[in-house]
């Protein structure tokens, strides 16, 4: 089967090979239908469904006769478990309350190695005290997909004096960082 990773978002095409597969053969990741888009004695090919981040299975079933046949965890969406959001800020000069940082807020989502790219992976923008993100159309949390280089970036309104943290809340991952905004002191800093 390849490939062993796929974007959350519909479309890309997945290849299994065997042998029996005849027109009429049905295809489902994750426990949602596929669009097969080719046929062969030997290969199925199907376009893969909308996903949620994670590991899935595959089952490939034969409606006339009812049999199927499950590939158990056998393609990744998105992030999987053992991938890394590394998140990279640079300065920036001060910002008053209401003004937006000059410099964007940037995140990488890599494979365990930490230099293989995952594109398609779901990341969650969070941010506190008011603080308002590009990416998230000035709202303070939604999520956004990386695109094929791993990356995404936003920028960030200031909406309060004080400290807010920008950030991804996925478990275990640690990718944070504060916007600090107030008299005398205005920049991103990273923890």
């Amino acid at each position: 089967m390849t490939p062993a990773r796929v974007s959350v978002q519909p479309g890309t095409p997945i290849a299994l090979a065997g042998l029996g597969f005849k027109p009429g053969d049905t295809v489902a990741v994750g426990g949602i239908n596929s669009t097969l888009v080719g046929v062969s004695p030997t290969q199925l090919t199907a376009l893969a469904p909308p996903l949620v981040d994670g590991v899935q299975s595959i089952t490939i079933t034969d409606p006339v006769n009812g049999a199927s046949t499950t590939l158990e965890n056998a393609v990744t969406a998105g992030p999987g478990p053992n991938d890394l959001i590394r998140m990279t800020l640079s300065g920036n000069l001060p910002t008053p309350v209401g003004g937006e940082a000059p410099n964007p807020l940037r995140v990488v989502v890599a494979t365990a190695d930490g230099s293989t790219p995952v594109a398609g992976a779901t990341v969650q923008w969070s941010a506190s005290d008011g603080a308002g993100l590009s990416a998230c159309g000035g709202a303070a949390s939604c999520l956004v997909l990386s695109d094929e280089s791993g990356k995404l970036e936003t920028r960030v309104r200031v909406g309060a004096t004080g400290t807010s943290t920008v950030g991804n809340p996925r478990a275990g991952v640690v990718c944070a960082g504060k916007v600090r905004a107030g008299v005398g002191e205005r920049h991103f800093f990273r923890e």
